[in-house]
C-alpha cells in the first residue's frame, strides 16, 4: 500500500490561511498592483502560476505513478506459496508443456525460442511461462485452460 502524504506543518497551514484571508480582503485593483509589484506584470504572475500548477500535477502523477508500480510489484513478490508452480519446475518438465501446447495446436504453441545456451533457455522459457499465466493460458500448476 502506498504511504500516504505526510500532514503539513501546522505553522505553515496557518500561514496558508493568513495568507488567504489577506488575498481576499484585497479589491480586484489592489490584488492586481500587488501583482504586477511583485512579479513585473500580472502576466508574469499568471505565468508563474500556471507553471506552479503544472508542476504539482506533474509531481501528483509521478507519486501516483510510483504508488501504482509498486502496488504491482508487491503484488507480483508477495504471491501465495501455490501460485506460479510451473516456474518452479525442471527444464525437462517445463520445456514438455511447451511441447505438449505445441502437440495441441494450441494458441500458446506460436511462441518460439531462439537457440541459446542452456542458462539463456531456461530463461526464455520462464518468461514464456510468466506470459502464458499472465494471459491464462495455462493455470499456476501448469494445466491448459
Amino acid at each position: 500500500m502506498a504511504d500516504l502524504p505526510k500532514p503539513p506543518d501546522e505553522a505553515l497551514v496557518q500561514l496558508i490561511d493568513e495568507l488567504d484571508q489577506e488575498a481576499q480582503q484585497l479589491d480586484e485593483a489592489q490584488l492586481l498592483a500587488e501583482g504586477a509589484e511583485d512579479f513585473g506584470s500580472i502576466e508574469a504572475l499568471t505565468t508563474h502560476f500556471d507553471q506552479l500548477v503544472d508542476s504539482a500535477c506533474d509531481a501528483a502523477g509521478r507519486q501516483r505513478l510510483a504508488a501504482a508500480r509498486q502496488g504491482f510489484d508487491n503484488s507480483r513478490t508477495t504471491a501465495a506459496p501455490g501460485d506460479r508452480a510451473v516456474l518452479a519446475w525442471p527444464l525437462e518438465r517445463k520445456l514438455a508443456l511447451l511441447a505438449e501446447l505445441r502437440a495441441q495446436n494450441h494458441a500458446a504453441s506460436r511462441y518460439t525460442l531462439a537457440a541459446r545456451n542452456e542458462a539463456q533457455l531456461a530463461a526464455d522459457i520462464d518468461q514464456v511461462l510468466e506470459d502464458l499465466l499472465e494471459l491464462g493460458a495455462i493455470d499456476d500448476q501448469g494445466r491448459l485452460r
